[in-house]
């Protein structure tokens, strides 16, 4: 379903399934199933499938999946829990990925706790395994010589761009505090709680 008054119904489509079960790894390799675009179905039943989703759709919209956001945390947290576990642990059918997604979970709280970028901390676990692809692929075109990494103009751009992602932290931060103390204004402290006097 697309739009908001005037929706746009897709195709029904139709899982057919071998044997198994239609998890993760199944849905983004089909190796015991396959999927039909449109259902192999009578086209007037399509039609009343389709009519059904977009009065669903027409009756809840954005307002009703809003009201989530109304929920107390004490049927959020659960429920968000529950569903956590159960998607862990449908995707390889393993309880060692429970056990994995509780441990990230951890780490998650620890860094809103200790007030890290979370969202750099994904982007870092998501282009990770890609970076790591393309520094072996390049190091073995080389055979092994790392200074292929510096060998072309656009490499030290690269670099350079990549130290600068680093520092800039610090020079946003150090360039805030002078320009505090031009103004003769309060900067807060570390804990962010008072401000500090920086001139009189």
């Amino acid at each position: 379903m697309l739009g908001n008054r005037e929706p746009i119904t897709g195709e029904v489509d139709e899982i057919e399934l071998s044997g198994g079960f239609f998890d993760f790894t199944e849905k983004y390799t089909l190796k015991t199933s396959a999927i039909h675009v449109p259902a192999r179905i009578d086209p007037a039943k399509a039609a009343e499938i389709k009519d059904i989703a977009k009065r669903i759709y027409l009756a809840l919209g954005c307002r009703g999946f809003a009201q989530i956001s109304r929920l107390s945390d004490a049927i959020l947290i659960p429920a968000v829990s529950v569903l956590c576990v159960v998607g862990s642990y449908a995707i390889h059918k393993n309880f060692v990925d429970v056990v994995i997604m509780l441990i990230f979970g951890v780490l998650g709280y620890l860094c809103r706790k200790f007030d890290l970028n979370t969202a750099a901390i994904v982007l870092a676990l998501i282009l990770g395994p890609i970076g790591e692809k393309g520094l072996r692929r390049s190091l073995a075109l080389s055979g092994g010589n790392p200074s292929i990494l510096f060998s072309t103009p656009v490499c030290w751009v690269l670099i350079a761009l990549c130290v600068f992602g680093i520092l800039s932290p610090i020079l946003m931060n150090r360039m805030e505090k002078n320009a505090v103390e031009k103004a003769g204004g309060d900067m807060p402290d570390e804990s962010g709680d008072d401000p500090v006097r920086t001139s009189d």
